[in-house]
């Protein structure tokens, strides 16, 4: 527990300019460069090797809570066994990440992430996990977050393949009244099971602002170019980028993404224009818009 590729604990530290490029496993709290952050700050810091545990297992660090990370990055290949995986960092509670990044392949059972595992509360701003990202896992599952609860969202973007069950996303599989602002996913999403989309799998009491998806979707219902849904919460208008097709397995239909959104993703939401490009499949469940 609590294992680093340079440090194990820091309470209350600053970590400067420092890498660490070997690999790295445990059991829990487990980072690239950090195990475990409680109000410290990390600047200007990468980690490059593999990192593996069971649980906040992170590319940069395993666990971080209320400290701030600033233009730090992960590139190494990060697994876990069970929950809380992220390229850069497994959880983040009330911590503020800052123009950070990854690139690494990243795995996990549950809230994983290709930059944060698990947000509660945290601030992240422009960062990003880039287009060498294949994210994987069974639930909560996010190009850039697994699972957003609370927390704040914005500049971000993601760019790759994210693979799992249900509330799968291209940039956040789940987001529990978080808000999600000015940020967007390039790539493919897929599922062989439901709650599926191209920018957020969930939203539950959650705000999108500005943001767009141009993605390839697939999944077995509650399938969205942008949010899978069911959704309760708020988005807001950005301009259309593209019609939007939609593929069911007995029927072929040419949408409009306004009407798509709302017949798929967003049932309870007064929905504006969403910006939407790319392929949608659903895989067993009838579209219900018109022939």
């Amino acid at each position: 527990m609590r294992v680093g590729g340079l440090v194990g604990d820091n309470q209350g530290g600053f970590i400067t300019g420092c890498y660490a490029t070997g690999s790295v496993s445990g059991w829990h709290d487990v980072g690239g460069l950090l195990g475990y952050n409680v109000e410290g700050t990390i600047t200007d810091c990468y980690a490059t090797g593999p990192v593996s545990g069971d649980y906040c297992v992170g590319g940069l660090v395993g666990m971080n809570w209320e400290g701030a990370i600033t233009g730090c990055y992960a590139s190494g290949s990060v697994s876990g066994c069970e929950y809380y995986v992220g390229g850069l960092l497994g959880y983040n509670g009330k911590g503020t990440i800052t123009g950070c990044y990854a690139t690494g392949s990243v795995s996990g059972d549950y809230y994983v992430g290709g930059l944060v595992g698990y947000n509660e509360e945290g601030f992240i701003t422009g960062c990003h996990s880039t287009t060498s990202v294949t994210v994987e896992g069974c639930s909560d599952v996010g190009g850039l977050v697994g699972y957003n609860e609370e927390g704040s969202i914005t500049d971000c973007h993601a760019a790759g393949s994210v693979n799992g069950e249900s509330q799968i996303g291209g940039l956040i599989g789940f987001n529990l009244d978080g808000s999600v602002t000015n940020s967007y996913f390039n790539g493919e999403v897929r599922s062989e099971f439901i709650v599926v989309g191209g920018l957020v799998g969930e939203n539950l009491e959650g705000s999108i602002t500005g943001c767009h998806a141009t993605a390839s979707v697939s999944g077995y219902g509650y399938v969205g170019g942008l949010v899978g849904g069911p959704v309760l919460g708020l988005v807001e208008p950005t301009p259309v980028e593209a019609a939007h097709r939609t593929i069911g397995r007995r029927h072929e239909h040419t949408v409009d993404p306004l009407d798509h959104a709302r017949e798929v993703g967003a049932e309870f939401v007064d929905v504006g224009d969403l910006a939407v490009a790319g392929h949608v499949a659903l895989d067993g469940l009838p579209f219900r818009g018109s022939d």
